[in-house]
């Protein structure tokens, strides 16, 4: 708050694991920036907070758009007449930056904060994008002094950090959301409710946990489903629904997000079974490999730092039993018994087919052959099946709303895929969980563009030469995306 509106201007850039906490950060100081606003115009300084939400952004997103999202929150804001240019390059957007800012008496503070960045950045402008904010913060007279901003985001903002040719590397100040500490996570557990919960309790959640908000909000929403005064035991009961109904999340952060650096130190602290310092690790990896091995892990939220960053120690109980039965790889992986009851349980009329497609692509994994794009195929027809049966291109077309993408006249993948998902989970009682942790469009946004993204990438490799590690990482992001796709019924 002191750096974004003051005149020692700062930029941040916010980085964290899904589920840790960015969004109601991010949330949080627009309310705060918006109740000062008043105060600040007294000294002569007029706030513009601009909230960019990448999960909101349309389907297609251009430079163009978002410029103009900037330029028109900038004219409301200064009562000047809001225009929106059909092409919106940089150049343009600086030139009527600067018309409307010289216009006013008051010194203008643009606040851009942008969540969720990894939406723009698959798209080949996305480089371009960046390195034009870079000249915005530190190199346009007239602009530059009165716009900051805050970038958030996952995985890919992580690596922005760490990319010694990022063009924000150097020009942000960055922060890392980690999981919460112990007083934090109690605040989290008995604040909202107005409840006091016993030691040996709280103990417990934080510990099973590891002081993740995500975990801790999942067990608490359920716990508070049933009588209060019997907490540990609806404790027991939604870690076990945990495990059963949502270990995909574990997948994910192994299988995402973890390099294979990161988890063979995390194999390394596990089998230790006690904190190891950084010079152990150092000497047992190299100093090049802990430092990135060490980052992700603490990114994600599985390890925990000790003595201000000298030891770390395997963190939250039950990621660690999830690693145990299902991370340590057996000499020859087997597929998903879970997954595939649901698979076969998705609809009469398609009986088994679905599953049969499932053990299809372990059993060419499994037959080792020169080129594994065969299980790639086999992934992406369960999808294609999937959508054909329950959101065909003719009727996602009757859809209201609807409108073809640029260069499209059918329906595209992404749009089956938002139709589904919102049919799917709109109308389903037993899911209430999983859409209370989402906001629905974020949902239907986040999974649209993993599961475009997976079956993309399976095209592509079906026409060429996939190796045995790229098949396994294709199972395994599939399975997460099924079992999202699939919510479990009771």
């Amino acid at each position: 708050m002191s750096g974004l509106p003051g005149s020692m201007r700062k930029s941040f850039a916010i980085t964290g694991a899904r589920r840790m906490g960015k969004t109601t950060l991010l949330r949080r100081l627009e309310i705060e920036l918006d109740s000062c606003k008043q105060l600040w115009e007294k000294g002569g300084v007029k706030i513009i907070p601009i909230y960019i939400d990448g999960m909101a952004l349309p389907a297609e997103i251009t430079q163009s758009y978002l410029w103009n999202i900037i330029i028109s929150n900038v004219q409301e804001a200064l009562n000047h007449v809001i225009q929106t240019h059909n092409n919106l390059d940089f150049s343009l957007f600086k030139s009527i930056a600067l018309s409307t800012l010289s216009q006013t008496t008051l010194i203008p503070r643009i606040i851009v904060i942008f969540d969720e960045i990894e939406r723009i950045i698959p798209y080949e402008w996305s480089k371009a994008y960046w390195d034009h904010w870079r000249a915005l913060l530190s190199n346009t007279p007239g602009i530059s002094e009165f716009i900051t901003a805050v970038f958030c985001g996952a995985r890919e903002m992580n690596a922005f950090k760490v990319d010694l040719t990022s063009p924000l590397r150097d020009i942000l100040e960055w922060h890392n959301l980690y999981p919460l500490d112990y007083e934090d996570a109690c605040s989290l557990m008995q604040e909202p409710i107005n409840t006091s919960f016993p030691e040996i309790f709280l103990q417990r959640v934080y510990e099973e946990s590891g002081g993740h908000p995500m975990l801790i909000q999942y067990f608490m929403q359920y716990i508070c489903e049933h009588p209060l005064n019997d907490a540990e035991h609806w404790l027991e009961e939604a870690i076990k629904k945990f495990h059963r109904e949502r270990r995909w999340q574990f997948s994910d952060w192994w299988e995402k997000y973890c390099s294979t650096n990161a988890r063979d130190i995390y194999t390394y602290l596990s089998a230790k079974n006690e904190p190891a310092s950084r010079r152990e690790l150092t000497r047992t990896f190299g100093s090049t490999t802990t430092d990135e091995a060490v980052e992700i892990l603490l990114h994600v939220g599985i390890i925990k730092e000790e003595d201000d960053g000298f030891t770390y120690r395997v963190n939250g109980q039950m990621f660690h039993k999830w690693y145990l039965e299902y991370g340590i790889l057996d000499q020859e992986p087997q597929y998903d018994h879970f997954l595939l009851e649901r698979l076969n349980s998705v609809d009469p009329d398609l009986g088994t087919i679905l599953g049969d497609k499932y053990i299809s692509a372990w059993k060419i994994f499994q037959s080792s052959p020169p080129n594994y794009s065969g299980t790639l195929v086999e992934l992406r027809g369960i999808l294609e099946m999937l959508l054909d049966k329950f959101a065909p291109k003719s009727i996602v077309a009757k859809e209201p709303d609807f409108k073809p993408e640029s260069g499209k006249q059918e329906a595209s993948l992404r749009q089956q895929l938002r139709y589904y998902i919102k049919k799917k989970y709109k109308n389903n009682e037993t899911t209430k969980e999983l859409v209370n942790e989402y906001n629905l469009l974020e949902l239907q946004e986040q999974l649209a563009n993993i599961s475009t993204k997976a079956h993309r990438t399976a095209s592509s490799l079906a026409h060429e030469t996939a190796t045995k590690d790229q098949a396994y990482q294709a199972i395994k992001q599939w399975e997460s995306i099924f079992y999202r796709l699939l919510p479990e019924k009771e």
